[in-house]
């Protein structure tokens, strides 16, 4: 689960979509629910806080603030006009 999870926040931060700690847990608690679902299982998760901390230190995920007009930069564009000059 951790691995899908890990994948998909990889994936908004390359799209420059910004998360919340609410969000990831949701996420978690949805990715968990499917795989008890195909395996029939029966187990509770709850996305704690401490779980959460844990998993930011496992995987390397990092708090990475994105505002103004940061978050709409083509960054293509950016590289392009970098190499002409």
């Amino acid at each position: 689960m951790e691995q899908l999870l890990t994948l998909w926040v990889d994936d908004l931060n390359q799209k420059r979509i910004p998360l919340t700690r609410r969000a990831i847990a949701a996420k978690a608690r949805n990715i968990f629910g499917e795989i008890q679902q195909k395996e029939s299982g029966n187990e509770t998760f709850y996305a704690s806080k401490g779980w959460l901390a844990r998993l930011k230190q496992l995987s390397q995920i990092h708090c990475i603030k994105i505002s103004g007009g940061a978050a709409s930069v083509d960054i293509e564009a950016t590289r392009a006009f970098t190499a002409e000059f």
